[in-house]
Order: C-alpha cells, then structure tokens, then sequence
C-alpha cells in the first residue's frame, strides 16, 4: 500500500508475490484497501463482483446506480466505501418490484444484514428477486464526496476469471489478457467484455475484448468463450489495474467446436449476468507522454425535458476520450465519459425544467486537457394544460372575438388556429402569456370559420381547446326573442310590461320598423330605429286589457335586410277580474 513506492520497489514487491503464489495488488490509501477487501472477500467467498465503481457526491445530492441481479443469486452484497467516514452517506435499495430496503429492515427482515463500519455502509440481501437493483445513495453533510460503489453477487456455478500473459512489462510490450466467464463449468460464447485499465497517474482508458479468433486481438480461437485484448496505451511507470466486465444477454454455454462432420450442437443458454473481475501488471520504461490538446467551441445541441445534448471540437489526435462534467449547483462532477473522435454527448435522466451548465476535457496516457468553455442548458418543462370553454362571437365585418378559460401555469403564450370549409386547422396568431382573448382581424364575411387554441411552452404543445364556430354575415340579419310572448293573466284596467330583444346579427347597420300590434297591447315608443353591426335593443311591450277573455295578436318587426325583411312575435294575454 502507499503511492510513493519506486518502480524498483514495485517489481521487488511482484516478483515477491509471485514467488510466494501470491498476487500482487496496489492501493494509494485507505480508502482503495476498503474497496480492495471488497473485491478479495467476493472471490474468497465464491462471489462475483457485479460492479466497483469510483464517484463522488456533493452536499444534499442523491446517485442512483443500477444493476442487473440474474436468477439464481444466493447472497448480495451492497456497499458504499467512504473516502471520508466524516461524510453523512445513507444506503438504501430498491428491488424490481419497487420494495425499498434500508438499513431499518434488518431488524425485522431475516434476509437483510446491515453492516456499518466508519467508512463502509453495506446491506446483504438473500436470495435477491432477478432484475434490475437500484443502489441509492442520498448525503447529508460533505467533507470529501468520494466514494466507490461495491456489489457483489453470489451464484454457484457462475464464474469469472481473467489473467495476464505477463505481470512484468517492458514498453513497448502490450499487456496481453484474456478473459473467461463459465456457466454450470462450461464458458460462456456471445457475451460483450469490455476492459478498464487505471493507469499509474490515475487517467483510465477503455478498451473492448474479443472472441474472434484473431492474434491481433490476443485471441486464439474464434466463439470458443475465451475473450481476448491488447492494451498498450500506457502512461508512465507503475502498477497498471485492469477491471474486466462480461455482460451476458443472450449468450450460451461453449457448444464445442465444429469439425465439419455434421454433429449437433451442445450449446445451452446462458442466464443473463454481469461480473467483473480485475488483475494488475507492473510497467517500466514508459517514455513521457504529452496530455491531449484541450477541446474548444463547447455547445448545447438539444434539450428534451429529461436529458440535454452537447457538442464540442476536438482538437487532439490522441486523446483516450472524453470527459464531461455537470454542475447542477452542487459543482462539477463527472457524469460521462465518451471515446475517442467521438465530440457528442446526452446527458440523459434529468429533472424537468432545470438549469446545468457542463464543461468537457480530453483525457489520455499523459493527462487531462484544459477544460472547455463552460455551457449552460435548461432541460424543457411539461407541455401545458389545454385550453377549455372557447367562444367565437363576431364583432365586425371582418373581426372574430374569440374567448377562453386558461387552465395552465406554465404557458409562454396561445396558438390561434382556425379552419375554413373544407380545409385544415392552421395557425392564424397568437396570444401572449395568461391571455384569454384574441381578435381574428381576418375573417371572411358569410363564411363559417372554426376555430380551437392550444398552450404552448419549451416543452411543446398542449392538446387543443374546444371548437368554436363563427359566422359573419352582411346585409343585416334580425333575430328576435321571444318568438311568443305571454302576458298570462292581466287585471282589467291595469297594464303589465314585457319586453322584446332584437339582436343584428350581421356585420351591417340594420333598420327596423314595428308595425304596431292590436289592442290590448302597445308600444309606447321607437316604433322606427336602427340597430347598429352585432348590436342590440329592446322593444317594451304593453298589455293594457279593457274587459275580460283572452288575447291574440301579432307584433310585427319590418327591415331593411333582404334575410330578414319580416319577423313576427306572437302577444297572448288574458283580462281578469
């Protein structure tokens, strides 16, 4: 243990190890050695390690990481390594079927250990249900924010194994590995290895295995389940620790190979898994290598409500990959890496409506870039409620007063769309924020227009309003109400007064004469007016009975309007007594 060994000191320290049986790992502090136990304990145990993941966290913050648990899993553990014991870290668990397990659960759970240890939270879970695990850790207060995500699996039956061709290397000697994972004692053919190799100055590169039969690749034997690499990308002396991971989807068991004459395969699926494994190789000679040229012109490409797309420059011809950072106002931290000549990233499962801003550099061997400039995005919000209640009156020869109810908080404005007969909806105008009336300046005199509106926002559009029909029409057009007016009983020598509405539909001055009713009823004035475009006027009616028995008479209205040039109301009434 210790990050000031010589490189002397190192290979004395190997060669120790192997001359005893013994393997030689590396840590830098305490805080590695805990996750190191971690990982020795797994494979004393017959364990898998499913994941051994370095993060960190800011004050008051949350991660969440997933895992895929296969069937037939005896024990689980989950754990957190603290850097700090001084930092407040909680561990909790969500199962596939949504249970949330936390340290509380031991006490009444018997498949449930808890176990805390100043710099180590972990909970064991028995026979854990198959799916997809999620690890969530929630902080309090922070002094250092770093820690190492652990979990392990325990399946009879289900190995991982991996080695190096040689642990002492000299540059420019490729670290030669190959990689093997069995099922029920037979290797698994079709899984995806992928390779993490930590350098000596801390960078990491990433780098893929392969089971295509080729030299280049270290393989041997094409779908035979031995998975091959070649890592030469080295960055300075020292102890270089490779991380293996197989994911099996859809993979099956080594079936034997084919010889050409005709035999059946003996292959059998293979249950879905991930394990990782890790080996390390000691390094010298390693002539210095310079860190990548920095990216520049750092860009926000896209937002969605949950995620945000970047874009850069690269500007080095050797960098190992990408690394992007994201402040969410805790600070920067890592949230992504991304591989070489590869200048795209999406930052996926964010909070809607939220602001982040985001820095990139390039990372390889020798170092890390010069960050580029930094970016600010705000991820989208929902799309607003629809607009109801839609009216559409008109209001002149060419104007259409439309209104209605908003029943969102969060609209920048309205779409205005209207159809004409045998056409499509299209936008025609908008409203401002919290408006709830707009004026068509456009419409056609004698054509029924149909109108809806929808909200709008960042995050798209709502559904539509209600449809609302208006028609302008011209030349004038009388509407009157009610079309029978009945006094009912009215005492003799006595009057009773009603009145009757006269409404100019049309978009045209409208003159009317009333041609007076009958007795007993009467119209005391305006017996000749004009009624202005869409206005309106009421005509007092009088029913004044001399003498007993009942009354029928028509009340006459005459226009200029060649729709409307006659409109009758029927007068009832009843002398009494």
């Amino acid at each position: 243990m210790g990050a000031g060994i010589s490189t002397g000191g190192l290979a004395l320290l190997q060669q120790l190890a192997s001359d005893t049986g013994g393997r030689f790992l590396q840590v830098t502090s305490a805080f590695e050695l805990v996750g190191l136990f971690f990982e020795l304990l797994a494979e004393s145990t017959g364990s898998g390690l499913l994941v051994r993941a370095p993060t960190t966290i800011g004050a008051n913050d949350m991660r969440q990481i997933m895992l895929s648990l296969e069937p037939g899993i005896a024990r689980s553990n989950f754990a957190i390594a603290l850097a700090n014991a001084a930092d407040d870290l909680t561990l909790t668990l969500r199962s596939p079927t949504g249970r949330v397990i936390t340290a509380a659960d031991a006490a009444t759970d018997p498949k449930i250990t808890f176990t805390t240890l100043p710099n180590l939270r972990s909970l064991t879970v028995e026979t854990p249900e198959p799916g997809t695990w999620t690890m969530v850790i929630t902080s309090g207060a922070i002094a250092s924010g770093a820690f190492e995500v652990l979990a392990d699996a325990e399946h009879d039956g289900l190995v991982l194994t991996a080695s190096l061709g040689q642990e002492r290397l000299t540059f420019p000697q490729a670290a030669l590995l190959s990689a093997t994972s069995q099922f029920d004692g037979e290797r698994v053919v079709g899984a995806l290895v992928n390779g993490r190799v930590v350098r000596p100055n801390g960078t990491v590169a990433v780098f893929p295995f392969f089971d295509d039969g080729l030299a280049i690749h270290n393989d041997q034997v094409a779908r035979d389940g031995v998975y091959g690499a070649r890592f030469d990308r080295y960055g300075g002396d020292g102890v270089y620790r490779f991380e293996i991971t197989v994911t099996n989807v859809d993979g099956t068991t080594f079936g034997g190979e084919d010889f050409g004459i005709g035999l059946a395969s003996q292959a059998r699926p293979a249950p879905m898994f991930v394990r990782t494994v890790s080996t390390s190789a000691l390094v010298t000679g390693v002539p210095a290598i310079p860190r990548p040229n920095a990216p520049t012109e750092l860009r926000v490409t896209g937002t969605t409500a949950n995620s945000v797309s970047l874009g850069w420059m690269d500007n080095s011809a050797d960098e190992d990959g990408f690394e992007i950072q994201r402040d969410s106002g805790g600070g920067f931290q890592t949230v992504g890496r991304v591989g070489p000549g590869t200048p795209v990233f999406t930052d996926i499962g964010l909070p809607l409506n939220t602001t982040h801003r985001y820095r990139v550099r390039a990372f390889n061997a020798g170092g890390d870039s010069d960050f580029t400039n930094e970016v600010e995005a705000v991820t989208l919000p929902n799309p607003p409620e629809a607009p109801d209640q839609l009216t559409a009156q008109p209001v002149g020869r060419t104007q259409v007063r439309l209104n209605w109810r908003d029943r969102s908080n969060n609209e920048t404005g309205f779409k205005i769309q209207r159809r004409d007969p045998g056409g499509d909806f299209v936008e025609i105008g908008t409203a401002g924020e919290n408006a709830t009336t707009f004026t068509d300046e456009t419409a056609d005199p004698n054509v029924r227009h149909t109108y809806r509106v929808v909200a709008t926002n960042a995050g798209g559009d709502s559904s539509a309003s209600n449809e609302a029909n208006a028609l302008i029409r011209t030349g004038g057009f009388l509407l009157v109400a009610p079309g029978v007016l009945d006094f009912g009983p009215v005492q003799v020598g006595t009057t009773a007064v009603a009145n009757v509405v006269l409404e100019n539909d049309s978009a045209d001055r409208l003159t009317v004469v009333i041609q007076i009713p009958a007795s007993p009823f009467s119209i005391p004035r305006f017996q000749r007016f004009v009624i202005p475009p869409f206005g309106m006027r009421e005509v007092e009616v009088r029913c004044s009975p001399r003498s007993r028995g009942g009354y029928n008479r028509l009340l006459r209205f005459k226009t200029n309007s060649p729709r409307t040039p006659t409109l009758d109301v029927r007068l009832l009434g009843r002398g009494v007594r």
